[in-house]
This record gives C-alpha cells, sequence and structure tokens, in this order.
C-alpha cells in the first residue's frame, strides 16, 4: 500500500501536466484564429480603400507576403459587391504582373483535383484572354465531373463578365 504512493503521485502530476498542455493547446489555438481575422479585416479594408490609389504598376509588398488570402478576398469583394472597373482592371494588371495567371494556368494541371479546382475559380474571376484558352483546352481533357462544374462555372463568369462589359459600352 505504501509503495503505490509515488506512482499515484505521479499519474497525477502527468494528469495534470497534460491538461496544462492542452489549456496551452487551446490558448495558442485562439490566438492564432484571431490573429487570422485581424488579417483577414485589415486585407480587406486595404482591398477596398487603398488599393485602387496605391497601386502605380509596382509590387506592393504587403499583398505579396499573403498574395493567396488576397485573391481569396478579391474573390469574396467580386461576389458580394460591385467593383468598379478600374478596380477590376488595376487588379489584373496587378495579377499579371506577380505572373499569377501562368501559376493558375500551371495549377490547372496538378493532380490534385482540388487545386485545379481553386485554380479554375480564380481563373474566372481573373478573366484575361489566356485564362479562358486555358480553361477551354482544359475542359477538354478533364475526366472528373466535380472539376468540369467548376471550370464550366469559370467560364460563365468570364462570359457575363464580358457581356456587362459590351452593355456598359453600348449605354
Amino acid at each position: 500500500m505504501m509503495n503505490a504512493a509515488p506512482e499515484i503521485i505521479a499519474a497525477v502530476g502527468l494528469f495534470a501536466l497534460l491538461i496544462l498542455a492542452a489549456a496551452a493547446s487551446l490558448a495558442v489555438k485562439k490566438r492564432l484564429r484571431d490573429r487570422d481575422i485581424d488579417r483577414r479585416l485589415d486585407i480587406t479594408d486595404y482591398l477596398i480603400n487603398r488599393f485602387e490609389d496605391e497601386f502605380s504598376g509596382k509590387r506592393i509588398r504587403c499583398m505579396d507576403r499573403r498574395f493567396g488570402l488576397f485573391l481569396d478576398l478579391f474573390v469574396r469583394l467580386r461576389q458580394s459587391a460591385l467593383l468598379t472597373d478600374s478596380f477590376k482592371e488595376k487588379f489584373v494588371a496587378y495579377c499579371s504582373l506577380r505572373r499569377t495567371e501562368k501559376t493558375l494556368v500551371r495549377r490547372l494541371d496538378s493532380f490534385f483535383a482540388y487545386r485545379r479546382c481553386r485554380a479554375a475559380v480564380y481563373l474566372g474571376y481573373i478573366a484575361t484572354d489566356a485564362g479562358r484558352a486555358a480553361l477551354e483546352a482544359r475542359l477538354c481533357r478533364e475526366k472528373r465531373w466535380r472539376v468540369r462544374i467548376y471550370i464550366v462555372h469559370a467560364l460563365c463568369e468570364l462570359v457575363c463578365g464580358s457581356i456587362e462589359k459590351r452593355m456598359a459600352a453600348q449605354a
């Protein structure tokens, strides 16, 4: 009976240590999530309020660090709000400056379907002729129907954008 006391104390100490490690892990996870939320808000604020004024044909360091996040937020803004044509043109110019389109066209040939889907969505919103040609070529070769749906949606976005431009030019 007396010999079991050190083992019990060690087990209780180990259990307390595990609880402490779990609490620290949760605290770190919450802090990282809060930082991600703040970063998204800052980037959205930058895109809405300052990007159009600051872009002058040169690379912007704050965008280069988290460009994937900028692309995600650009797509969300483009879906939810009416952006000006000059903003869209400047963003496409910035994407061409970073050679984003070339990277996305390469991702259309990725082994992983998820990467092909994301590349198709981004190419649909960036809306360039080379991107459209790559999407059309990939649509003919694609075997998975889920990826085909994303490619068709991206092509529809391109067609709708060109129709909107024609209607605006006629008005």
